[in-house]
């Protein structure tokens, strides 16, 4: 069968709008009546379908047409209520003229408390449609797409300093630069003997750290080696950052200090300013 074929014809189309009409007329007459009955003003009786209609059709459309919102469960909820309170109050209205009943009080309180109900409803619904979607967490931009591991490092700002030695060969009494609030010289067998002088007591290291340079035989270029080391402060991240420079002779690029340290794009640029 083809699309056209499928589709509703005009007497279909003509059918349903004489049915509409004819059943629209019907309801809205009862359920008028019924207000009626239940004390609402005589001019304003007819205000309680419209309310109740205009609901059933408002819910309906959103639930029929917007597939995917989120708030089509709920419209749907609400549709089909509606149509739930519609027919009983038709029901109702038949059976108390019928055998010329009164209504009861508690149909005389929930008559009066559908046009509130249904303004708050509504209003629900539309309060569902607006509300913008839930924000969405910003992965790093770390390799692996992994967030810093770390956050608590990431706002310390690390003081802007300038590289001295662009060797590894450092001779004795040769001053050591590039490692922030470290100062340093080197003695007479290799090492450097750095000083710390933010702490309450100035404890003296000894520089290159065995633990954060990286590995021997390291290839500049290379996919850089996770850096291992427990303690993740900028400091000490620096330092391996420096070594790491002295050995391929130059700062490493950025992308390669984020796989290397597992941090992000604005740690990384922060570490690697200070390398400098």
């Amino acid at each position: 069968m083809s699309a056209a074929a499928a589709r509703p014809g005009w007497v279909s189309w003509m059918g349903l709008a004489v049915i509409a009409a004819a059943a629209g007329v019907l309801s809205f007459a009862s359920v008028r009546d019924l207000a009626a009955a239940a004390s609402y003003p005589a001019g304003l009786a007819f205000l309680l379908p419209v309310v109740i209609d205009t609901t059933a059709v408002v819910s309906s459309r959103i639930w029929l047409g917007r597939r995917g919102c989120p708030a089509v469960g709920y419209a749907r909820a609400l549709a089909l209520t509606a149509a739930v309170v519609t027919i009983g109050a038709n029901v109702v209205q038949h059976a108390l003229s019928a055998y010329r009943l009164v209504p009861a009080w508690w149909l005389i309180a929930a008559l009066a408390a559908l046009p509130p109900a249904a303004l708050v409803a509504v209003a629900h619904l539309v309060a569902l449609l607006t509300r913008p979607p839930p924000a969405v967490p910003v992965e790093s931009e770390a390799t692996g797409g992994e967030p810093d591991r770390h956050p608590e490092h990431a706002e310390r700002v690390v003081p802007a300093v300038t590289t001295e030695a662009t060797s590894t060969d450092l001779s004795p009494g040769q001053s050591v630069a590039g490692l922030g609030h470290l100062a340093g010289v080197v003695t007479s067998n290799g090492t450097a003997s750095t000083t710390s002088t933010t702490g309450a007591d100035q404890a003296v290291t000894a520089y290159p750290p065995q633990r954060a340079g990286p590995p021997d035989g390291h290839i500049a270029g290379a996919v850089p080696v996770p850096f291992l080391g427990v303690d993740r402060s900028d400091e000490a991240l620096l330092v391996d950052l420096w070594q790491w420079g002295l050995a391929e002779a130059g700062v490493p690029s950025r992308r390669r200090v984020m796989a290397r340290y597992r941090v992000g794009t604005e740690r990384a640029e922060r570490l690697r300013s200070a390398a400098a």
